[in-house]
């Protein structure tokens, strides 16, 4: 077990975009759990496009595949009380940038979203 799977110790919900619909709706995949650590932490960050923005949330996972534009919610499935529209379900944000870092001897990759 590698040393950042011993600290995801928390649960998320992630909703995976797929697309927009013939209205300009995003489409979101069925809703999965994902083991993460959930940071409150105020961030300033950059997008590739230069334009800064202010990260109120980061969260951690072992490499996985979330990407800008999907949707986070700390929790478990069940707490979940609209399983195919994320922004019907509070606490729920849209990933504004991922971060993918390799561990120090290259073994694995950590991931950083932030909302």
């Amino acid at each position: 077990m590698s040393l950042i799977t011993r600290v995801l110790r928390q649960t998320c919900v992630h909703w995976e975009t797929n697309g927009l619909d013939k209205y300009g709706q995003p489409l979101f995949s069925d809703p999965v759990e994902r083991a993460c650590r959930w940071v409150d932490k105020t961030e300033e960050i950059i997008d590739k496009a230069g334009v800064k923005s202010r990260s109120q949330t980061q969260i951690l996972f072992e490499d996985c595949p979330v990407k800008v534009g999907d949707f986070l919610r700390l929790g478990k499935l069940d707490s979940v009380t609209d399983v195919a529209c994320p922004l019907k379900n509070t606490g729920t944000w849209e990933i504004l940038q991922v971060d993918r870092v390799p561990s120090y001897d290259g073994s694995y990759k950590v991931l950083k979203a932030y909302l």
